[in-house]
């Protein structure tokens, strides 16, 4: 996972790997990250079919987040 931001704005998000089950966990993969920038927060629905890959995109941007100091609350 990949997540770059300026300040407090999220800029991209990008899965650099993964073992997803082609169209269903790929939907996840390529809908969740641009949804994260398009919202700026977490607070986007899962993927129907995908929700486990959905939840763990999220809790990975999240983790990332917190590492970089930043608190979308705020």
């Amino acid at each position: 996972m990949e997540v770059v931001t300026d300040g407090d704005r999220i800029l991209s998000v990008t899965v650099l790997s993964h073992e997803e089950t082609p169209a269903i966990g790929t939907l996840a993969v390529e809908q969740i990250p641009d949804a994260i920038v398009a919202h700026q927060g977490l607070d986007i629905d899962a993927v129907a079919g995908a929700t486990v890959t959905s939840e763990a995109i999220l809790a990975a941007v999240a983790a990332a987040l917190e590492s970089g100091g930043i608190d979308l609350a705020a």
